[in-house]
């Protein structure tokens, strides 16, 4: 056997379910063909009630119209899907209503028959059953069907519905809007009160706040929050000039400390005290002071007089141009009278009277500074207090001021929604527009006759096929070899007819020693079926699905015609737990095919010396051998192919004896060495159960099936060998290893004591020309013989097979 085992395609197992499906589906049309009476008698039951059934029920007649409905509200428009769906939906509801119903039916000039001795509490139920509303959200299209068994009835239930539901939206609609104008009042009123008292409230926040605000909405700042920013401003100036004054003090105490020169403090004493710094320098006196008070004098003068005739004359103007130059000549010579005071404190000095001078200086701006900041700050807390608190009285009046801005919206709002809405007319949110008026109709739509007869016709055909179902699960037999053939979907190769019992014990072999009986041409037949069979037949196995069905019988009888035409055959017993062939042929007690399994060796050599010769010409058996525990096993090791490999070498033809399929695992071992099989069963003996789980078992292993043989025969009695009928196997729980006779020689045990689970092999390579000859390719094995006939490894060609 192959060790590559490969897994099965996922796709072969969804064909093989296809293939079952299919076969399923043949095989109860097949019984539809059987039982057509039963088919045709249901069909014919189902028609007749439905034409009762069409006499007896009422004709109904139906008439529809359809309107559009949409949604006029102020609010929005609802174009969207979802609000369109909804408004359908509430006017199907509408619609259904019992109080639209009821008016519906007050309205009615002559009530249907449906409503005929009904009490009012149902008339709602039995419009509702006659009625049918649907709609169509993408077009805002209602249709409403009416059925009835009056045609002139539909109509009016329809105009009756229509104004019905009219006059409800519009009493509805009525209603909301007084109601609506009594609640808008009611709260006008309140809103208006309301918004009295709020005016109230801001002209008492506004007097706490100091009438700051007005009402004409102004947006001038308090004059507490303007002296707090600008006393806020003044501190930091303060605060500012202060750290400078220190920083200052800091230096120049340094400098004097240090005794450095006092020449670099001039700057940061001109910044302190001003150009003017130089004249109060004690013991130094500046150079022409009156010179320089008499230019800053005339300079003042001059920018006066330009800053009066500019704005008239121009700056083009000579005048002006004149002042212009005389103004930049006074400031460049008064610049450089103050350059000449500071050049004579540019170069480095030191006068302990003028350090001391510099220092009491700068203390007395420092002490000036502190103090004016300190009264700022007393005078920012104060403001900032009264700040405060007027924030919150300014707070309060902006909320009083808003909220009376809401009030005063919302009272208007309420006055405008006063204004529109007219008591007198009824606006209504659902415009109902007709696109169509109902047609009286003419025919009935129901009851429709080719509708019955279809429900009626589908109906019986279901009570048929479930009649044939139940009928197919009591009888479980197959009657004739025509369902033989239509159950298990195989061809009939032909009927094995019953033997007679006094021509039995006469010879070992029927179509031996009565060759021109009807029997032994049944057997014939048989044979020219499988040999214009399509695929090879060179060698075939017969398999069964149980016990005492005429298998041994077929295979001796079989082999004996095929010997009879000149071919040269071989027959091999392979029904090691059972022998029925060896004991029919009385050769049992002989080597055979278990000895030559067990050895696995020099399998041509042991065949030779195993096989024995039948009082047929041509005909050979090779025996089963001594009973084995393990069969199975045997029989899935490569010495069964290359003994099959052999067979075929040296006969025309070998046909194999194998158990039945049911109990044991071994025709569908040995069914994967041969080119087919052929299945035996007894039509009026055998379960149709049984025949097609065994013919099923054998093809979900890929099987090759050439066809069924079914035997007629009955069971004969006092048949010594065990002939037909007579002979039983004793499989399924009575299938025991052993023979009958109690002086058969023990047999030999193996050391495996149960059957392993079969694991059938691909499928094989064609098959090669039938021509015998000595040294022929392997076809039947997975391991190719060399020219000794010892076992080697597999080759490719039976690997891909």
């Amino acid at each position: 056997m192959n060790d590559d085992f490969q897994l099965p395609h996922p796709f072969e197992h969804d064909n093989a379910s296809a293939r079952q499906m299919l076969r399923t589906v043949v095989r109860y049309l097949r019984l539809m063909q059987r039982y057509w009476m039963i088919v045709a008698g249901f069909l014919a039951a189902a028609v007749f009630i439905g034409i009762v059934q069409f006499r007896r029920t009422p004709s109904q007649y139906e008439a529809s119209a359809k309107m559009m409905i949409r949604h006029v509200g102020a609010a929005s428009e609802r174009d969207d899907a979802l609000a369109a769906s909804g408004l359908l939906a509430s006017y199907k509801q509408l619609l259904l209503s019992d109080s639209v119903l009821n008016a519906v039916v007050e309205e009615l000039p002559d009530r249907p028959p449906e409503l005929q001795n009904v009490d009012a509490v149902s008339w709602p139920a039995v419009l509702r059953r006659m009625l049918d509303v649907s709609f169509d959200p993408d077009e805002n299209i209602v249709e409403v069907t009416c059925r009835s068994r009056d045609p002139e009835a539909t109509v009016h239930v329809i105009e009756s519905l229509r104004q019905a539901s009219r006059r409800f939206i519009e009493d509805d609609q009525s209603s909301l809007q007084r109601q609506l104008h009594a609640n808008l009042e009611r709260e006008r009123i309140e809103v208006e009160q309301l918004l009295k008292s709020r005016q109230e409230e801001l002209l008492e926040a506004r007097k706490a706040s100091g009438e700051i605000s007005t009402l004409n909405g102004s947006e001038d700042r308090h004059p507490i929050i303007t002296r707090v920013n600008e006393l806020s401003s003044q501190l930091t100036a303060a605060r500012s000039a202060r750290l400078e004054l220190e920083a200052s003090r800091r230096i120049i105490a340094q400098t004097v400390s240090s005794r450095q020169d006092l020449s670099r403090l001039v700057p940061l004493m001109e910044k302190i005290r001003g150009p003017e710094f130089l004249e109060q320098m004690p013991g130094i006196r500046p150079a022409r002071p009156e010179v320089i008070s008499s230019i800053e004098t005339k300079l003042t003068e001059v920018e006066a007089e330009l800053e009066s005739l500019r704005p008239h004359l121009g700056s083009r103007h000579p005048r002006t141009m004149r002042l212009l130059t005389m103004r930049n000549h006074l400031q460049q010579r008064l610049t450089e009278l103050h350059q000449a005071n500071r050049s004579r404190y540019t170069g480095r000095f030191y006068d302990p009277q003028i350090a001391q001078w510099m220092l009491e200086t700068v203390d007395a701006e420092l002490n000036r500074a502190i103090h004016h900041e300190e009264l700022i700050r007393q005078d920012f807390e104060i403001a900032k207090q009264e700040a405060i608190a007027l924030n919150d009285r300014l707070a309060a009046v902006q909320m009083a001021e808003r909220d009376l801005a809401s009030l005063e919206q919302r009272h208007t709002y309420l006055l405008n929604q006063l204004n529109s809405i007219d008591l007198s007319q009824v606006n209504s949110s659902f415009h109902v527009t007709p696109l169509n008026q109902p047609v009286l109709p003419d025919e009935p739509v129901s009851p429709v006759l080719i509708r019955i007869l279809a429900v009626s016709g589908v109906l019986g055909l279901l009570g048929a096929l479930s009649t044939i179902f139940i009928i197919d699960l009591v009888d479980d037999r197959l009657r004739s070899p025509e369902e033989v053939q239509n159950q298990l979907g195989l061809p009939i190769l032909g009927t094995v007819r019953p033997l007679p019992e006094e021509d039995l014990a006469d010879c070992r072999i029927y179509v031996h020693g009565n060759p021109l009986s009807p029997q032994t041409e049944c057997f014939r037949t048989i044979r020219t079926a499988i040999t214009l069979s399509e695929s090879e037949t060179r060698c075939i196995a017969i398999t069964s699905s149980e016990q005492s069905e005429g298998k041994t019988t077929l295979t001796s009888n079989l082999a004996a015609t095929f010997a009879q035409t000149g071919s040269r055959t071989l027959l091999i017993d392979a029904d090691m737990r059972r022998p029925g062939l060896s004991k029919l042929l009385d050769i049992r007690g002989q080597g055979g095919l278990s000895e030559i399994l067990r050895a696995g060796d020099d399998v041509p050599g042991m065949c030779r010396e195993r096989i024995v010769a039948t009082e047929v010409p041509g005909l050979d058996v090779l025996p089963c051998g001594p009973r084995i525990m393990n069969a199975g096993v045997l029989l899935s090791m490569p010495a069964l192919s290359a003994l099959l490999d052999w067979a075929v070498s040296e006969y025309d033809q070998v046909i194999v004896d194998c158990p039945p399929t049911l109990p044991v695992s071994d025709a569908a071992i040995v069914g994967n060495y041969v080119d087919g099989l052929v299945f035996l069963l007894n039509p009026d003996k055998t379960h149709r159960r049984s025949a097609l789980r065994a013919v099923e078992q054998l093809r979900s292993v890929g099987m090759n099936l050439l066809g069924v043989v079914t035997n007629t025969s009955v069971e004969s009695h006092g048949n010594s060998y065990g002939y037909g009928y007579g002979y039983g196997y004793g499989y399924g729980k009575d299938y025991v290893y052993g023979h009958d006779e109690e002086d058969e020689a023990s047999p030999e045990e193996s050391d495996i004591d149960s059957v392993l689970p079969f694991r059938s092999p691909s499928q094989k390579a064609p098959p090669e020309p039938s021509e015998p000859t000595p040294a022929a390719p392997a076809r039947y094995t997975l391991l190719s013989s060399t020219a000794d006939d010892t076992p080697s490894e597999p080759t490719d060609r039976q690997r891909a097979a």
